[in-house]
């Protein structure tokens, strides 16, 4: 099974880019989108354990997630270590598309480490800015 998971923080924003990302990659390599998650809520709201974690608990080994960008499964470091590890753990490839196959090589988890911590400094920049603009 093959799904695509779209998120964005508010209504006002739009998930065809990503979902068009999503299907681009899929044709490229002859996949076929089973599934679609999509998510209009905050990265680092715990309401994403409805849809995503019901999503993380059915996914089985041989399974595939694509995502659009890794920023869009995880604001956090812990959070994406945590959901990128349990996935891998049960033999479901990921696929972050502005990253590429996600593994658990020690360059794989440093990649993933790092711009994980740059998409959590990047959110925390916007919350700052946010503040500081009110």
């Amino acid at each position: 099974m093959v799904i695509g998971y779209l998120r964005v923080s508010t209504g006002k924003q739009n998930l065809a880019n990503q979902q068009n990302e999503i299907r681009r990659f899929a044709d490229s390599k002859d996949f076929v989108i089973d599934s679609w998650v999509t998510e209009v809520v905050s990265g680092r709201k715990r309401e994403r354990d409805r849809k995503l974690g019901t999503l993380l608990k059915r996914m089985k080994p041989g399974d595939t997630l694509i995502v659009a960008k890794l920023d869009r499964i995880a604001r956090s470091v812990k959070g994406g270590i945590e959901i990128i590890d349990s996935l891998l753990a049960k033999d479901v490839s990921v696929n972050i598309l502005n990253m590429g196959l996600m593994n658990n090589t020690s360059t794989g988890k440093l990649i993933r480490n790092v711009m994980l911590a740059f998409a959590e400094f990047e959110r925390d920049m916007i919350v700052e800015r946010t503040k500081e603009g009110k």
